[in-house]
């Protein structure tokens, strides 16, 4: 049984995906690879992840953040899980310094990385969350990790999983509150890297983006109280 299972999803970012997986290839060891294609179009993704995935699902159409990642953890057999969004470069060691800090605390569930991306305001809304290099100086218990990268042991996140209902966005949030309602902590790991792409480009000024953030957080405060 290998150790880590590393859940990513894509959607037609087949150059991005390649950079990423090329990353986890040369930085992590003992792990494997599950790709869940969320319906892309791209030219090559399919031949490309054919190629590189341990395992992987091609999905007909966008099952978003929350139910893509719950189909790739079925099909995970490692110790622990990590959710990895497709635009992210790991760094040498990333996986062994979250398993550690996640070992250290009997009450630690989730671990998440430092970012090289601060988090990012647009119209007064925080659009990135993360956690980055500088903010912390030490492993630290935050109330909140963000999604593109967080790691857990594999049966405490069957026990609760991503909840459907949110589709994109809110989910991670949804997930840290799940965990500190019954004791556990989410924890920063100020050794681990992990280079996330900033997204501006992509989701200032769409119209479909914009209505699935202000579907899920209605969703999400009607979930969370």
């Amino acid at each position: 049984m290998v150790k880590l299972s590393i859940v990513i999803l894509n959607l037609n970012g087949l150059d991005k995906l390649k950079d990423c997986v090329k990353s986890i290839k040369e930085n992590t060891k003992d792990y494997e690879i599950i790709v869940v294609d969320n319906g892309s179009t791209e030219g090559g993704t399919v031949k490309f992840i054919k190629e590189n995935a341990h395992k992987y699902v091609l999905v007909n159409e966008n099952t978003g953040y929350s139910a893509g990642n719950n189909i790739g953890s079925k099909l995970a057999i490692g110790e622990f899980i990590c959710f990895l969004n497709n635009d992210t470069i790991v760094t040498d060691g990333w996986a062994d310094e979250m398993i550690k800090t996640l070992n250290e605390n009997i009450y630690c569930a989730m671990v998440g990385p430092l970012g090289n991306v601060k988090s990012s305001v647009i119209d007064n809304t925080v659009y990135l969350y993360q956690q980055y290099v500088g903010q912390y100086k030490k492993d630290t218990q935050v109330d909140y990790l963000s999604g593109y990268c967080i790691l857990m042991k594999r049966e405490i996140f069957n026990h609760i999983l991503f909840d459907e209902r949110l589709f994109l966005y809110f989910s991670d949030n949804l997930l840290c509150d799940r965990i500190r309602q019954v004791g556990y902590h989410c924890v920063v790991c100020c050794n681990a890297l992990v280079k996330h792409e900033h997204p501006s480009t992509t989701l200032r000024g769409s119209e479909e983006i914009e209505i699935h953030m202000k579907n899920d957080e209605k969703k999400y405060k009607e979930l969370f109280k």
